[in-house]
Parts: C-alpha cells; sequence; structure tokens
C-alpha cells in the first residue's frame, strides 16, 4: 500500500495582529476550467414505456427469460462433462423473434477463437493457455410440428455464438423450448475461472461457463452478441452425476441431500441451518473414509435456483465442508458455506464461513436482502470469481489484500452487481466498480481490510497518465488501465459522491432504491445517472461528466487568505481556485491561535460561474493555517497548492540575537531557568481515541530517571518505551530491546526530557539569519548539531518565546520517539508552563494529534 501523507498543522497560542498574503501558485500553468463545459446537462436518451427519466424501469418495461433444465455427467479421468439441456425461452418483448442466440462461453479455448487470438504473447490473467475443442453439440432440436416433437434445428457457429433459426417466428409472449446435446473437455488450465487443481486427497475440479447461455436481448441494442457478463435470470435446475465418492458444491439449493450426503452430513447440514456457530459437514478427519455405495457407484447432485441465468459448482473429494446460518432481513435465513481441501491456509479457511456470515448479513441489512437460499465459496486453483450465490477463491489466500475476506467481501458482493442489478459488463464500472464500492463501505463498517484502501486508490487516481475514460467500454480498456477504471476510479467516485457530495443520509436511500427497483433487471449508466438524481433531487451532471464521461482531474488550490482591514478580529476573505476540468465540493479547515478548528464545506456549484470564489470566514484571532481537502479525500493534481500557513517573507534576526538567548527566553517562558530545574517528579498524559482505542504517551520524571512509553489501550504492554538516565539509554519496542548507537542515545536523551533546553550547550547550538514565518508566527530557528549526525531544528516564537515545533532532519529513523513534534497549547502546571497539545510523527507511522489527558507535577 502506498504510504499516505499527512502535513502537520501547529496550534499556536499568541496573537500576531498582522495581515498574511501568499502568492498566486504556480501562476504560470493555464486554468482548464471552464463552467459551460464542466456543469452542461447531460444528455440522455428520450423517456419511453421501457425506461423512465427519473432512471426507474418504465410501466412497458419488458425482459425476455431463459430457464434451463440440465442433466449432466462428469468424468473425472478424462474431464469431460456432457449434459442434455432444455431451455425454455419466454419471449416478453413486443417484437417477433426469427432467431435465438446462444453464447458459448467454452469456445474461448478453442486453438481458433477470439479470446485465443486476443491473448498478449507474453500471457494475461485471462488469456487463453490451453486448448480444448470448446463445445462439441451433439444434437440441437427445436419444436417440430407438434408440441411433442423436436426437429433438428437448423444454426449457425460463429466463434463463440451460436445462432439458431427458429422454423416459426417467436411472437410476443410465447414460449420455445429448445434442446441442446453437448459435452466439452474441462481445461486443467481455464483462463483462471475454471481449471483442476492436484489435492493431496484428491483434485478439485472448479467448473465453470459450463452450459450454453441465451443471449441478453433487449431494447437498447436488441441481441447483445459478443457482450461482456451480460445473463438473463430465470429459473435453473439442474444435477450432475459424479463419482459417489465426490462432493458437488455450487450455485443452488441441493433438493436431495439425503440421497447424497452420509446420514451423518445430511443431520450436521440440517443443524448448520439453524446454527450461528459454523457446524462442520465434513470434517478433516474424515475426508478419506469412502462415502461410496459400491466400488464404481456414482451419485447425482440435484440442485435448484431461482434468478439465476448463471452457475459455477466444484467437485472433490478432498473437500472439508463447514455451514452456518445468515441472518437475513425480512426473510428466511440463508445458508453460508465454505469448502476447501487439508493443504489450504487452514486457520484462515476455518473463519470463512463465519466471514461469509457476517459479510451477506451486512449487505443484506445495508443494501437489500441477499436473493438466495445458499452461499457457497469454493477453495481451489481459481484466484476469484462469483456467479450466482457461490465463489471460487485461492485455496492459499491467507491474509492483506489478496486474503480470504476481502476476496470473499469482493465476489459475495457481485450477487448484488452484476448479478441481482443485472447490467451489461460492457460497463465494467457498472460490474465491478459499484461492487468494488460496497465492498468499501462493508470493509469499513465490519472494520476490515478490503482489496484496496480509498486513500490509497485516491493517491493512485491522482498519479494515473490521462487517457480512457471509466465509460469505455470493457473490450477497450487497455490492461494498463483495467484495475483503475473498472475498479478503483468508479469506487472511489461513489465513495466521494456518498461521503463528500450528497451524504451518507441521502445517498444511501436512493442507492437502495435503485438496487430494489432494477432488481434482477437490465439497468444501463443512463438508469442509473438519473435514479440517482431523481431521488436525491439534485442535478449531477457535473459529477457523471467529471468522473465517468471524461477523464477530467481535479486541481483546486488556494490563492490568497487576507484579514479584512488587516485587523484579525474581523475575520479572513479566502480566494479558491479551480485550476482543473473537474469540480468537486470544497472542505475548508480553518484554525485559530486558540485552538478552535473549524470546517467550511462549500458545494460544487460554486464554481458555476468562473474559476474564482472567494469567501468570509469569520474569524476573531490570528488564523495559523487554512486548509482546503485537508484529510486528502479527493484526487487533487497538487496538494501543494491547497495549504496556507503564514507568509513566505523572511526577515533579519535583529542585532544581539543569539542562540544562548533564545534558549534562555525559552526558559524564562515556561517559568524560569530555576523552577523547571527543581521538577522532582511529573507523569504527564497525553492521548488520542481512535476506534475506541486510545493511543496514549506518557512521560515520566521520578528522581532524574525519564522514561517516556507509547500505548495502546488495548495491549498489556507499551508499543514503545524510552528510559533515560544521565548517561544511561535504553529502548524497548514492543518489549524487545534494541541496541542503539551514539547519535541515537544522545537524540533520544534530549527528546525524552521535558526542557532539554536546561542540557545544551552553546557549542551545540547555530541560529539561522532569518526570522521565518510558519503557520502564521515568526519564529527563530534554531539547528542543533549542524552538519552533524542527528541534527535538529528547534523553532521559537519569536513574541513569546515559546518553543512551537521540532524536526529531526536525519534519515529516517524508526528507534526516536520522533521525526517531528509539533507543540501548542502552553497552559501553566504548579507555575510552570506546558504543552498540552503534541502532534507527533514517528518515522514510518502517520501523524497523530494528542491531547492532555491527566499532569501531576512536583518540584523541590
Amino acid at each position: 500500500m502506498v504510504q499516505r501523507e499527512k502535513i502537520s498543522i501547529t496550534l499556536c497560542l499568541w496573537v500576531v495582529a498582522m495581515a498574511f498574503f501568499i502568492q498566486p501558485l504556480y501562476a504560470q500553468q493555464p486554468v482548464l476550467f471552464d463552467p459551460h463545459e464542466t456543469f452542461k446537462s447531460m444528455s440522455y436518451p428520450p423517456d419511453d414505456l421501457y425506461r423512465t427519466a427519473n432512471g426507474r424501469p418504465g410501466v412497458g418495461y419488458w425482459q425476455n427469460k431463459a430457464d434451463y433444465k440440465i442433466v449432466g455427467s462428469f468424468d473425472t479421468l478424462s474431464r469431460v462433462f456432457s449434459a442434455k439441456m432444455i431451455v425454455t425461452y419466454t419471449n416478453n418483448s413486443p417484437h417477433d423473434l426469427h432467431e435465438i442466440w446462444i453464447g458459448l462461453a467454452q469456445n474461448r479455448f478453442r486453438k481458433d477463437s477470439r479470446a485465443s487470438a486476443l491473448t498478449p504473447i507474453n500471457g494475461s490473467r485471462f488469456g487463453i493457455q490451453e486448448y480444448t475443442e470448446g463445445f462439441v453439440f451433439d444434437r440441437v432440436s427445436v419444436p417440430g410440428k407438434s408440441r411433442s416433437q423436436l426437429a433438428k434445428a437448423a444454426y449457425e457457429l460463429m466463434n463463440d455464438q451460436l445462432k439458431i433459426d427458429l422454423p416459426n417466428t417467436l411472437k410476443p409472449s410465447k414460449s420455445v423450448t429448445l434442446s441442446l446435446n453437448y459435452h466439452f473437455t474441462l481445461p486443467v488450465k481455464g483462463s483462471d475461472f475454471m481449471g483442476v487443481m492436484p489435492s493431496l486427497n484428491g483434485s478439485i475440479y472448479q467448473i465453470s461457463s459450463w452450459f450454453p447461455r441465451v443471449v441478453v436481448y433487449d431494447n437498447i441494442k436488441g441481441w447483445n452478441t459478443n457482450a461482456g457478463y451480460y445473463v438473463e435470470p430465470g429459473k435453473l435446475d439442474y444435477s450432475i452425476n459424479v463419482p459417489s465418492e465426490m462432493i458437488v458444491q455450487g450455485t443452488g439449493s441441493l433438493v436431495n441431500p439425503r440421497e447424497v450426503l452420509t446420514k451423518l452430513q445430511y443431520d450436521r447440514l440440517m443443524t448448520a441451518a439453524k446454527s450461528d456457530t459454523t457446524v462442520q459437514i465434513r470434517r478433516p478427519e474424515e475426508i478419506n473414509l469412502s462415502t461410496a455405495k459400491s466400488p464404481g457407484s456414482r451419485s447425482i447432485w440435484h440442485f435448484k435456483a431461482d434468478n439465476a441465468g448463471d452457475a459455477i459448482f466444484a467437485i472433490s473429494k478432498a473437500f472439508i465442508w463447514d455451514a452456518v446460518k445468515v441472518n437475513i432481513p425480512g426473510k428466511a435465513p440463508a445458508l453460508a458455506m465454505s469448502l476447501y481441501p487439508m493443504e489450504s491456509n487452514f486457520a484462515v479457511w476455518q473463519e470463512s464461513a463465519q466471514s461469509m456470515k457476517k459479510i451477506l448479513e451486512n449487505y443484506s441489512k445495508l443494501w437489500g436482502a441477499y436473493p438466495y437460499a445458499t452461499a457457497v465459496n469454493i477453495g481451489g486453483l481459481v484466484t476469484g470469481i462469483a456467479g450466482p450465490g457461490a465463489c471460487f477463491l485461492y485455496y492459499k489466500s491467507n491474509g492483506m489484500a489478496n486474503g480470504v475476506w476481502p476476496i470473499l467481501n469482493h465476489e459475495l458482493g457481485h450477487n448484488w452487481f452484476n448479478i441481482m442489478v443485472a447490467g451489461n459488463g460492457r460497463h465494467g464500472w457498472m460490474v465491478e466498480g459499484l461492487n468494488s464500492f460496497i465492498n468499501h463501505v462493508n470493509g469499513e463498517q465490519l472494520k476490515r481490510q478490503t482489496a484496496f484502501e480509498m486513500p490509497d486508490a485516491v493517491q493512485w487516481l491522482t498519479k494515473a497518465k490521462p487517457g480512457q475514460t471509466a465509460a469505455t467500454p470493457a473490450e477497450l480498456v487497455t490492461y494498463n488501465n483495467f484495475a483503475l477504471l473498472s475498479y478503483m476510479k468508479p469506487a472511489i467516485a461513489i465513495n466521494l459522491l456518498r461521503t463528500q457530495v450528497l451524504g451518507a443520509e441521502r445517498f444511501d436511500p436512493a442507492f437502495r432504491g435503485f438496487i430494489a427497483d432494477w432488481k434482477f433487471k437490465h439497468p444501463m449508466p443512463s438508469d442509473f445517472f438519473r435514479y440517482m438524481e431523481s431521488a436525491t433531487g439534485e442535478d449531477l451532471s457535473w459529477f457523471w461528466q467529471s468522473w465517468f464521461m471524461n477523464d477530467w482531474r481535479l486541481d483546486q488550490s488556494l490563492t490568497e487568505v487576507a484579514y479584512v482591514d488587516n485587523r484579525s478580529e474581523k475575520g479572513i476573505n479566502i480566494k479558491l481556485l479551480n485550476k482543473g476540468k473537474m469540480v468537486m465540493p470544497v472542505v475548508v479547515e480553518v484554525i485559530e491561535f486558540n485552538g478552535n478548528i473549524n470546517r467550511v464545506k462549500l458545494p460544487a456549484e460554486i464554481w458555476q460561474k468562473g474559476p474564482e470564489w472567494v469567501f468570509h470566514y469569520p474569524s476573531t484571532t490570528t488564523v495559523i493555517s487554512v486548509k482546503i481537502d485537508p484529510d486528502q479525500r479527493l484526487p487533487d493534481q497538487d496538494y501543494s497548492n491547497n495549504t496556507w500557513q503564514g507568509n513566505s517573507v523572511r526577515k533579519s534576526v535583529p542585532a544581539g540575537v543569539t542562540a544562548k538567548k533564545i534558549v534562555e527566553q525559552y526558559l524564562h517562558a515556561v517559568g524560569g531557568r530555576n523552577k523547571a530545574m527543581k521538577v522532582f517528579t511529573a507523569d504527564l498524559e497525553y492521548f488520542k481515541l481512535v476506534d475506541e482505542v486510545e493511543y496514549v504517551l506518557i512521560r515520566t520524571v521520578n528522581e532524574g530517571q525519564y522514561d517516556t512509553e507509547i500505548r495502546l489501550s488495548s495491549l498489556p504492554y507499551p508499543l514503545h518505551k524510552y528510559t533515560t538516565k544521565e548517561s544511561d539509554v535504553r529502548y524497548r519496542q514492543m518489549g524487545t530491546q534494541m541496541e542503539l548507537n551514539t547519535t541515537q542515545k544522545k537524540s533520544i536523551q534530549q527528546m525524552c526530557q521535558l526542557f532539554p533546553e536546561l542540557q545544551l550547550l552553546e557549542s551545540d547550538m547555530q541560529l539561522e539569519e532569518t526570522i521565518q514565518n510558519i503557520n502564521g508566527t515568526d519564529v527563530y530557528v534554531l539547528h542543533l548539531d549542524r552538519g552533524k549526525p542527528g541534527e535538529r531544528k528547534c523553532y521559537y516564537e519569536v513574541s513569546s518565546g515559546l518553543k512551537v515545533k521540532e524536526v529531526y532532519l536525519g534519515a529516517e529513523d524508526f528507534n526516536l520517539l520522533y521525526s517531528s513534534l509539533d507543540i501548542a497549547e502552553y497552559k501553566p502546571v504548579n507555575g510552570l508552563l506546558l504543552p498540552h497539545t503534541l502532534i507527533l510523527k514517528r518515522a514510518g507511522e502517520n501523524i497523530v494529534m494528542l491531547k492532555k489527558k491527566q499532569f501531576k507535577l512536583t518540584i523541590n
């Protein structure tokens, strides 16, 4: 993951009664923004009976239906799958149909296939690695002169499509029954969505694209030949004949469990259907126990599913089989099942059924009830694919972004997009992008890692080269852009629509309504755009134009901050500039010296009149900093022009000011050198609450010994502990003693003291010749050990003498207490001024702002 950077902000304490300005940033770069282009209205198809102007299915919306009944048999030795399929196709359209098109996904493995020709010379994940004959048809039949008769059909084989000419026109509201007998050889290497994996206890056969599927006929294109994944939901009834020692699981509910399971397995399955605790249907020690009725005997596994125009399943005798109940709001519970081999990452996979339960329950609560009675997860060679109510995962998936949980979260999410909301896979963002968005929300709510972290995705997007748009048809997206345009960019966009533009309270009901209204239907991108606008009452043309229809970039900047009449108590005027063609709402954070931190949110419509916008912020004291997009949620092309922290003018240090005098001024400001030297005991505790866990910094003084700890309240031991007494310096990380060199010891010894200035030697200090302005405050800059290992900079406020910042200038050192420390909100404790706010940055870690929790201090 990309290391995320945050900008440290110091809270200063003393009023500086002056006006602050900054020069326009990067003025030489042209402003590309034109409000007439960005805010022009989207051009949508005309409203009609089928699809309404508000993005909903119309009163005349129609959708054809394909119901499948398949009787199949698999030979584990030859890997040949043979089947007889009857498909009942209902024409709900207003058109006469003279032919039916069938998609033949197995034909991609033929040597002469389009997929084979399009596989790069160096291969690709979904490229062709092994050739077969594809689907071989033994018989294709259509109704004869009477309903009870079947006649050989006239058909044409066109690469991976089959065109069946109907002997009689299929009229509106009528159905036709086709019969197809076929067989194919399952490839061992099946383009990472099917294949065979050897296992210690027998091969695992993962099978997808295993029956000829009727192509979707819709009111947009007619027959969607050569489309992406685009499925006509219907009734599915299939049975698989396999050796009786095999287990079969996949899409659909098992109709005949008593016939294929042992009594013990059946009883466990019935128990699991009512249990919130995982039940093992087949345990590891039972794998090699024969369940065959007799040598060479076979079993028929029979499954049914509604609204499933596709199916995937797996066959093996090597499976461990876990199951648990899934509670679905408003409907009967579902059953989640996970099957995996012994040599999988066992501990992780043992938790997978419970992971499925949590994922499906939360998706159902957020976006609508899970639509199937079962959900099956199968471990094997395939990295990760989904079908209705089933998914394949790589059996060695373990942790991080490619672990079982993130992939399960993604593949199970496909039951909402694009199985329940059955969009056309040519619109990649409607399939993978909307799914990746709900994956992110699910991971956020369940506090689990997703395939990519949103801040990292935003950073990636800011660095992506200009090129294709998210609306580019999937087949035209280049390999380099596939992950960005199909997954990340649309997920970022919809997340920002939810969090930055509409707010979850408006977005969620609208998004939930879109899913409900288009459940098992075929929405187009324009339907989604219109629906979200209608349901939220917003014209979002600027958003769709920026994120989907064009590859526009965002560059919002601060160009000027000025006090009204040069008086801090009258507030400030802030000038913003939108330089790129993309627009977004602007979040502006203003920090005042008195500790007030406020945010102003401005809608995207501020840019409708032009590229500049000026607004007034009613500050009453000196402003420390102004920042737009303070959390870096937006893919801004240039974060350097997003922050104002005082002017850049440097002034000469007055004559007579020396490093020694600055140190003495600091010691006088905090209460005097004598009082600072007499601190006998101290116990200072700072904290930050993160997700109900306290991040705590504890500084302790006891008779000359200084202890500094960084702890998490959820752990019984410190993450970091530093102990210094005279020349003795020790550091323990997670309880382990770390070796320190001389430079590290010296730096740590000074960092851990309450007032390190008491020990500074004049020979170690060097004063810069100019006064700098940071965070709106004039400061002296003091170098410690300049030009030597361990060099640091300390910043002391000119007006008060107090230290406001310290920065370590050496290479990143993970053993040091901090690499930078901002110090603010000094308040008296027993006659000494102590900082009540610390902004701590450790090497390799994010910045954390710590506030006083409790202070105890005794002085001799």
